[in-house]
């Protein structure tokens, strides 16, 4: 798994040549994990302003509803922030990645354009994400403070909404995550070495 990698970050941007399955999925899996450790990280000035907020309206012997209302104003500020890095992270993650899908791509005798399979969807969400951060904060205050569950629902699945499109990003790299590789070389070189 630590060769697999050390291979691709000393070759993010080298698109030539070929990655075998495993190469190519311990890498994605080391991406991942580096996401959410990031993510998580980032999310820790939010979730403090919301524990202060709740802790401080518990002391003054607020509502349920004030409560609410009081955590989500703190938290709120956080949110833009915590938005931002995500697309940031997103953004950063897509560079880190796309030589290693090309290289899978080849490996299966597919032409690395095809990266734009996954690249056009999940950069189109994180732009909309950036174009729509004042309207996911209003949607999500309005979910947190909405008494009525199936009103929460609805602007769940709002908010959902937003994210689909970075979702289906993910289906062309399971699809030629998975594809077999060729056995032998092929038009983009001889068969990998597998880390």
């Amino acid at each position: 798994m630590l060769g697999s990698i050390k291979y691709n970050l000393a070759n993010i941007f080298n698109f030539h040549g070929r990655d075998a399955r495993p190469t190519f999925w311990y890498y994605v899996l080391f991406l991942f994990i580096l996401q959410v450790a990031i993510g998580m990280i980032a999310a820790i000035p939010m979730y403090v302003d919301l524990v202060s907020g709740a802790v401080e309206a518990v002391k003054t012997g607020a509502s349920e509803q004030n409560m609410e209302a009081a955590m989500f104003g703190r938290m709120s500020g956080q949110m833009h922030t915590q938005m931002l890095v995500s697309v940031v992270i997103g953004a950063v993650s897509s560079v880190l990645f796309s030589a290693a899908f090309v290289r899978r791509l080849h490996d299966s005798g597919k032409p690395g354009w095809w990266l734009l399979l996954v690249l056009v969807p999940y950069l189109a969400s994180l732009i909309i994400s950036v174009m729509n951060f004042d309207t996911t904060i209003a949607l999500t205050e309005r979910m947190v403070t909405a008494t009525d569950p199936d009103q929460r629902v609805a602007l769940q699945s709002q908010l959902y909404q937003y994210s689909l499109l970075g979702w289906i990003a993910y289906i062309p790299v399971l699809v030629f995550g998975l594809w077999k590789s060729d056995p032998g070389p092929n038009r983009y070189g001889e068969e990998p070495v597998r880390f």
